[in-house]
């Protein structure tokens, strides 16, 4: 019931979670997005919440609705997008959680929410008329695929700013590559389920979830198994 904040030399502090706030009683904090004009933090439970951390730490829950709240992203627009994955949908909401509305509604068990430079919004999800997990172009009122990958089993993307997209899949654990053509590779991972650092594919991932990339287009991923109960890492993968 943590958030951790790592800073760029390594160290490491928390904020606590309480188990009830405002009333509400917020589970394990599950995806996180940060407003970097207020910096204030919003997190998601993969329960039916939505929980605001402000600068100071002070924290409120500013949605209780509809279960299960998973990807959360600040637009370019200054709103809030929440992913539903059991309502296959995408929710816009103002930052005090108070005006919530429908967004789009065409795509199945959305999770991470990303945008592009040029203010674009994807989604990671299946497409159920294809039976394959696909990267969604999403707009108002409506989804597009536009990459399907049949064996990818994972949650979160990632995008660069030459428009490639990565994936981090977590049952396979592997790092992989959809560039602008299309075309969809492994970069990071043999597959094993172990951390271990190494160059590209000989390095190995346990069981990789949480998908970041910063201004340098450095990835970030972070590494939990659910079966062999390890991982607990924060790796980074330099792309050259």
């Amino acid at each position: 019931r943590l958030v951790r904040k790592i800073t760029t030399d390594g160290s490491v502090s928390s904020i606590d979670i309480p188990v009830t706030i405002n009333g509400a009683n917020f589970y394990s904090p599950y995806d996180i997005t940060l407003d970097k004009t207020t910096h204030t933090l919003y997190v998601t439970d993969f329960n039916q919440h939505l929980l605001k951390i402000n600068s100071d730490n002070s924290m409120a829950v500013i949605y209780n609705g509809d279960a299960t709240t998973s990807g959360i992203a600040v637009g370019p627009d200054g709103y809030l997008y929440m992913a539903n994955n059991n309502k296959a949908t995408i929710f816009q909401l103002s930052k005090d959680g108070l005006t919530v509305n429908t967004y789009s509604s065409d795509l199945s068990v959305p999770r991470n929410i990303i945008f592009d430079n040029a203010g674009n919004m994807y989604a990671a999800g299946f497409d159920a008329s294809q039976g394959q997990a696909a990267l969604f172009r999403v707009v108002k009122g409506g989804a597009t695929a536009m990459y399907h990958d049949p064996v990818f089993k994972g949650y979160e993307i990632a995008v660069d700013k030459e428009g490639n997209f990565y994936e981090a899949d977590h049952f396979n654990n592997v790092i992989k590559i959809i560039d602008k053509s299309g075309n969809i590779s492994t970069i990071a991972g043999n597959g094993d389920a172990k951390d271990v650092d190494g160059a590209g594919l000989s390095a190995s991932f346990n069981g990789p979830l949480g998908l970041a990339i910063d201004t340098d287009g450095n990835l970030y991923v972070s590494t939990y198994n659910f079966t062999t109960a390890q991982g607990n890492k924060i790796r980074k993968i330099v792309l050259e």
